[in-house]
């Protein structure tokens, strides 16, 4: 039994604003936590395990989804379209805890391949689940709750000019290499 249904969009392999191809769309990834400590925790990537479900039951009836929030800088015009302006994506975390004890609580993700450029598309499923064959309970309860919040500039993102050459780094260190000559 799915207890809720968050969709969501992954871009992957996308022209991108500042030039090459590269991921984007609404998430970057979702993090799942099986206790209420949010130490044990498994990280999902879409185009990695495009159809994901673990499989595994804690005792403490407690499932934590972070959906990780995207900076979605997709060129449409260079896909054919009108051009959209890039945009920073939220974060969505919402909480199950059961009010009964030895629910067989799973995550489940799915992410549609077919729809992987299509930045309009819901490409991207997530879901938790309840296996009713698993237990011999016919009624359920949770506490639920959500929080979302946009991440305005995020960490690893800095706003300044930067010459051409930054464009055409291809890996870490080549950016390092960029930013320490200015």
């Amino acid at each position: 039994m799915n207890l809720c249904k968050i969709a969501s969009n992954y871009l992957n392999d996308v022209p991108l604003l500042r030039g090459g191809i590269g991921d984007a769309g609404d998430m970057q990834r979702a993090e799942i936590y099986f206790d209420e400590t949010l130490t044990d925790k498994i990280i999902w990537n879409p185009p990695e395990i495009p159809s994901f479900f673990h499989f595994v039951f804690y005792k403490d009836n407690d499932l934590t989804i972070d959906t990780v929030g995207q900076y979605n800088n997709v060129d449409t015009f260079a896909q054919g379209y009108q051009r959209i302006e890039p945009a920073y994506k939220p974060n969505l975390s919402i909480n199950f805890k059961s009010n009964e004890s030895d629910i067989p609580l799973i995550f489940g993700g799915i992410y549609n391949t077919d729809l992987s450029q299509d930045f309009w598309e819901d490409n991207v499923g997530i879901t938790p689940i309840i296996l009713q064959g698993q237990t011999d309970l016919t009624g359920f309860g949770f506490d639920v709750s959500f929080q979302s919040d946009a991440d305005i500039e995020p960490k690893h993102f800095s706003f300044f000019n930067l010459s051409n050459e930054w464009h055409n780094t291809k890996s870490p260190m080549d950016l390092i290499e960029v930013l320490g000559q200015k």
